[in-house]
C-alpha cells in the first residue's frame, strides 16, 4: 500500500456529472439485503480516470493504481511521473498531499 502522502485525490465532481446515489430507499420488507445506493459518482470517476489512461498506453499496477475513493474524490498513486503528469493536466485535484 503506497503511503498517504504519494497520493493523488481528484475531484469526483469535475470528472462526472452522474449523481451520487439513484434515488431509491431500500427499507428491510423490501425484500433486499444490501444498498443500491453505492456511491456511484465517486466509482464512475474512478472508471473514467482509469480507462482514459489506459487508452494513452498506461497500464494498472505498472503505472498507476487505485487506493480509495470517497467524500468526492478518487484516489490513485503512480508509479509513472509521466502518467502522473497526464492525470493531473487532464483532471482537477480536490487535494494533494506532499
Amino acid at each position: 500500500m503506497p503511503k498517504n502522502n504519494d497520493c493523488i485525490t481528484f475531484d469526483s465532481k469535475k470528472i462526472t456529472s452522474r449523481p451520487v446515489s439513484n434515488g431509491y430507499w431500500i427499507g428491510p420488507g423490501d425484500g433486499y439485503e444490501g444498498a443500491l445506493n453505492g456511491n456511484y459518482q465517486d466509482t464512475e470517476a474512478a472508471i473514467i480516470i482509469a480507462n482514459k489512461l489506459g487508452e494513452q498506453g498506461y497500464q494498472y499496477h505498472t503505472d498507476f493504481t487505485f487506493v480509495t475513493l470517497g467524500l468526492d474524490g478518487v484516489v490513485l498513486y503512480f508509479y509513472n511521473k509521466q502518467a502522473e503528469t497526464f492525470a493531473v493536466m487532464q483532471w482537477d485535484l480536490l487535494t494533494r498531499q506532499w
